[in-house]
């Protein structure tokens, strides 16, 4: 181990320690993950030069989590395996149903298989028994499907990552070790002790998180997608379009918080409510489209986004026993929404006060809620 990875591993030891990729016979394919990684921290820092440099690096627990610390000068985002090995499961047993998305690619390439209980959709280690996994070999047959897959994936890491590296920037990280005397900013609490932060000042700092992660996503996949280079490479014209480039950022943000809130199995109150994390994407997807087309282009979205939202409520129930609810969240009152996100706008003057000493960057006077 080299400085950064022992410290890291020092801080993360109660979590899994460091997870030694270079070891595991999937060593490429994690490295290539860290460098993709790692690209999209390096966006980040050429639009804000004053974001610190950090160390990305995985943990070795197979839940679903993901953290941010930062010891003296030294910064760190810790990715737990089980999160981008659940995912690809996740997108994997979509794209390899000819049922979903059946207008992308060959689907006489793909077969149906058995669905999902709730354990096997949620937990790595269900999913990857080995009678279970042994029976299935699920994987998208047709080359685009499977690239799309991982396009999913990456998709999401990508908005994880930049969601964790927001928590250092913009002082999230230093206010919550202020106050507890713990470098650790986590997720998801692994051991039942009560947060430190008040849950109203949590999820105003999930939100702000939410908020510059989605806005960094945005500009980052769409001025790739403009200049035909899509996961490193050149790739099928289906990539290339910005509206369906949107729209595959609303399928894979969208399947990953309805995922995200039957892992958790009920929101604890430390995040927003899906409902809400998923408004703020489709804000983000039509204020672009309304920007950069005008309001015939907004429209056009709007429909595509209803029907992707359904085309991810089929394809949970598809591949497990999950109810096949057309409208998502989108039949949540927004009367609901609304009053939540005023609630958190009113709070950010105060939370804004609270983690402005810490941050690295500029923080902006109002959420964009």
């Amino acid at each position: 181990m080299n400085q950064f990875e022992l410290e890291f591993h020092t801080h993360t030891l109660k979590y899994g320690g460091l997870y030694d990729h270079r070891s595991d016979s999937n060593c490429e394919i994690w490295e290539q993950l860290l460098e993709l990684w790692k690209e999209a921290i390096r966006h980040y820092r050429l639009e804000l030069t004053t974001a610190p440099d950090v160390n990305i690096f995985l943990i070795n627990n197979l839940n679903v989590n993901a953290c941010a610390f930062t010891v003296g000068q030294n910064h760190y985002i810790g990715i737990f395996v089980g999160a981008p090995m659940l995912l690809n499961a996740l997108f994997r047993e979509m794209l390899s149903s000819p049922d979903v998305l059946p207008v992308i690619g060959d689907i006489s390439k793909e077969i149906r298989h058995p669905k999902l209980n709730h354990n096997q959709l949620t937990s790595v280690e269900h999913y990857f028994e080995a009678s279970n996994w042994k029976k299935r070999e699920v994987f998208p047959k047709d080359p685009l499907r499977n690239q799309l897959c991982q396009h999913f994936e990456t998709l999401v890491m990508y908005f994880l990552v930049l969601h964790e590296y927001t928590h250092i920037c913009n002082g999230h990280v230093g206010y919550s070790s202020e106050i507890s005397g713990a470098a650790f900013y986590i997720e998801i609490n692994m051991f039942d002790n009560p947060s430190f932060l008040r849950n109203e000042i949590r999820r105003t700092l999930e939100f702000d998180a939410d908020n510059t992660a989605m806005s960094f996503l945005l500009d980052f996949i769409l001025r790739r997608t403009a200049e035909g280079n899509i996961n490193g490479e050149s790739t099928n014209p289906l990539f290339l379009d910005p509206i369906i480039g949107t729209q595959f950022i609303v399928f894979a943000l969208y399947s990953y918080w309805r995922l995200f809130d039957m892992y958790i199995h009920q929101w604890d109150g430390s995040h927003p409510p899906s409902p809400v994390r998923q408004s703020l994407l489709i804000d983000y997807i039509l204020g672009y489209h309304l920007y950069t087309g005008g309001e015939h282009q907004l429209n056009e979205m709007r429909n595509r986004t209803k029907a992707t939202v359904a085309e991810v409520e089929f394809a949970f129930s598809n591949i497990s026993h999950e109810p096949y609810n057309p409208f998502g969240f989108l039949n949540v009152q927004n009367t609901e929404g609304n009053s939540y996100k005023i609630n958190l706008k009113r709070h950010w003057n105060i939370v804004r006060e609270l983690i402005e000493p810490h941050a690295y960057v500029a923080i902006s006077p109002s959420t964009n809620i």
